[in-house]
């Protein structure tokens, strides 16, 4: 049974929650940076409803990753050295959720109120919190470029991914798709190339969990971006590219062959409208017994 002062407690987080939506985490003051400037940050881009306050990312996560107790705690870092500490320290994976939290079943009245989605894993908190301070352009190329961790580049990928216009994604990360540096993007000593984790990022729907959804990319970029990547022999030609050009031509010659069966139909038409029309149909006659035209003898 819910106490009162539960349920007074949870109103007032809710309406502090209001108030301040990302639990103090506001973005850095320019102010104190040598090197970057307001006017360097990288504008979000709007891929859906509300997508550049949550950074394109599913509504429920970000919901998830903002009443977390770790990302509460983050607020009281303020700059984006510290962060990229953070990330040093702490990541050895690209997971968006922690292993064995997700919860595809209600168990009862128990969960009401209660998210099921699962608890957010520390790299999307922290690439969340990336997004709180608002990045430059000159610190996304420091996160790209940086020795000290393949996760910090990573994350710099999965950034862009979320916040920069898909039609300067390719320009932004064209140099790393043949990238040879290993890392391990499940945690679990599986290892991969940051190259090939740039292609499939630029590629797919979906991050590592499959209910997890990549921003869509539109068609047309997506095709453009599909083509250099398979010119340049990093991933194989659609299935569907060749079969969808016959089926182009298919359809042309259906077409013209529907044309042309259209124009022999038009032209018998007209034959028959100027040889006369057709045959005059036979008169009616009555029945020698009833005498009518519809005989019902």
């Amino acid at each position: 049974m819910v106490r009162d002062g539960d349920a007074a407690l949870r109103d007032t987080d809710f309406r502090h929650g209001l108030k301040h939506p990302n639990a103090g985490n506001v973005p850095q003051d320019f102010d104190n940076e040598e090197f970057d400037s307001a006017d360097d940050v990288l504008p979000c881009y709007s891929y859906q409803p509300n997508g550049i306050a949550d950074m394109n990312l599913n509504p429920l996560l970000v919901q998830n990753i903002r009443t977390h107790d770790y990302f509460k705690g983050l607020a009281e870092i303020k700059n984006f050295a510290a962060v990229i500490d953070e990330i040093y320290t702490r990541c050895s994976s690209l997971n968006f959720w922690m292993g064995g939290s997700r919860r595809s079943v209600s168990q009862g009245m128990q969960d009401r109120g209660v998210s099921g989605a699962g608890v957010p894993a520390t790299p999307v908190v922290l690439l969340y919190k990336l997004h709180t301070l608002r990045l430059t352009r000159r610190q996304i190329k420091e996160m790209l470029n940086h020795t000290d961790s393949p996760y910090i580049r990573a994350l710099g990928v999965l950034y862009l991914r979320h916040v920069c216009d898909p039609k300067e994604l390719w320009g932004w990360l064209q140099p790393y798709v043949t990238d040879e540096e290993e890392l391990s993007e499940f945690g679990d000593g599986t290892m991969t190339t940051l190259g090939k984790f740039v292609c499939r990022t630029l590629l797919e729907t979906e991050h590592l969990e499959r209910d997890v959804r990549l921003p869509r990319i539109p068609v047309p970029i997506l095709r453009d971006i599909t083509a250099k990547l398979v010119e340049r022999g990093l991933v194989k030609a659609p299935e569907g590219a060749q079969s969808d050009r016959r089926g182009e031509s298919s359809s042309s010659a259906s077409n013209s062959h529907y044309r042309r069966d259209g124009g022999q139909r038009d032209d018998a038409s007209k034959r028959r409208a100027v040889d006369g029309g057709s045959a005059p149909k036979p008169e009616k006659r009555k029945c020698d017994y009833c005498k009518r035209f519809s005989c019902i003898c």
